[in-house]
């Protein structure tokens, strides 16, 4: 018994002496470098992952294209070498409540003086202060970017759930990716942008089941309702370690839902509030993490993603409350691990939720490497573009 507690001790105290060696290590690194993560941890770009090769793509409208490139060439030749730097609202009418997208009526009193919500936003790099984008976003009163065709005409309806890669964010109306399948649509279908800054699955959830109000008023003879969802929405939806930054403290907040001992999916608190937050709380701060950017967990498991495909679920039947005639769909888009997006599919099966995958498209192929906007890593137009065409390709809209 002696033997053993010794050399627990001499674990222990070996772990310890790792800890702080790599504490100091890291320290030194970051003294001597300048170096800190900034934001959220780098994640695989689009070029890391498997992508198909075989689908003809011959169909794809690219006449757009090389100005698209042209647009992004030059932005990228003008901030080269630089990095993000600061977010300038320039004009506000009414003032601009951050935080209120759609189902987030809390400025509605003061919102319904005005028939739409117009501000400008401009990006800038941090060194040398370089204009990355500069748009113009103009909301109804439910706080959805509006599309003036929207309550024109007759013809079907489509609702586009997401966060700020549906929202559109750094581009004008006509290249977000609703602008671009309204374009794009051979049968007159009125787009419904419901996107905003930061959303994710809970986010919309939360406002549709534990808000009394109707997350879909103001849509008319909606035929089809799409989930947009990158690959991160999962951290959004499941708390990764780096929801701690202070970067980050958005996300800590967001809404966190379980599956109970019924099987049943429920509303726990907040994403901070999981199991291991005082953890990862703790683990943030320290100089390993500030220089390696290294987060846990260091893959999502078969369970985690059960969780979110549940929650997307929930979403799902919500929504045919409300819009009992429309189709649900979840469009995975460009850049999913192969066994992440295989899990999530898998998982869909036999629900009414409908899985548009575009998560092994090669959009770099397509682009020129023109995908993203330059630093933001926004979606660009060409993004959007080949994504709206997809769309009204699979969907005959």
């Amino acid at each position: 018994m002696g033997e053993l507690k010794k050399n627990l001790l001499l674990l222990l105290g070996s772990l310890v002496c790792s800890i702080v060696l790599i504490e100091v290590v890291s320290f030194c690194l970051i003294k001597f470098t300048g170096y800190r993560i900034q934001g959220t941890p780098p994640f695989k770009s689009y070029r890391d992952f498997t992508f198909e090769t075989k689908t003809d793509w011959a169909w794809l409208d690219q006449s757009e294209f090389q100005n698209y490139i042209d647009e992004i060439r030059k932005l990228e030749q003008r901030v080269e070498g630089e990095s993000r730097g600061e977010q300038e609202i320039f004009q506000s009418k009414p003032k601009y409540v951050v935080g209120a997208g759609p189902g987030d009526f809390k400025d509605k009193k003061s919102f319904d003086e005005f028939e739409y919500r117009t501000f400008g936003v401009k990006l800038w790099t941090k060194e040398n202060r370089k204009k990355i984008y500069e748009a113009e976003y103009v909301m109804d009163k439910y706080f959805r970017r509006y599309h003036p065709e929207q309550n024109e005409g007759d013809g079907p309806g489509i609702v586009l759930l997401g966060g700020s890669f549906v929202f559109g964010e750094g581009l004008p109306l006509e290249k977000t990716l609703s602008g671009q399948v309204m374009s794009y649509s051979k049968n007159n279908y009125r787009v419904y942008n419901f996107g905003y800054f930061g959303y994710g699955p809970t986010d919309i959830l939360f406002n549709l089941k534990e808000k009394s109000l109707n997350y879909y008023e103001g849509v008319k003879r909606v035929e089809k309702i799409i989930y947009a969802m990158p690959f991160f929405h999962l951290d959004r939806a499941l708390g990764p370690s780096y929801i701690f930054n202070k970067a980050h403290e958005w996300l800590a907040i967001k809404p966190r839902y379980r599956i109970d001992a019924n099987n049943k999916l429920i509303l726990d608190g907040q994403l901070k509030d999981a199991p291991g937050g005082l953890l990862y709380s703790f683990f943030n701060k320290t100089n390993f993490y500030n220089y390696f950017g290294v987060f846990f967990p260091l893959y999502w498991s078969k369970k985690d993603i059960s969780l979110v495909t549940s929650t997307i679920k929930e979403i799902q039947l919500e929504s045919k409350k409300r819009l009992p005639k429309a189709e649900f769909y979840i469009m995975l888009y460009p850049a999913w691990p192969d066994s992440v997006k295989a899990e999530m599919i898998s998982n869909f099966k036999g629900s009414d939720v409908k899985v548009i995958d575009f998560g092994s498209v090669n959009v770099r192929l397509l682009s020129e490497n023109s995908e993203v906007i330059p630093i933001d890593r926004h979606p660009s137009a060409i993004m959007n573009s080949i994504l709206a065409q997809g769309l009204v390709r699979k969907l005959d809209l």
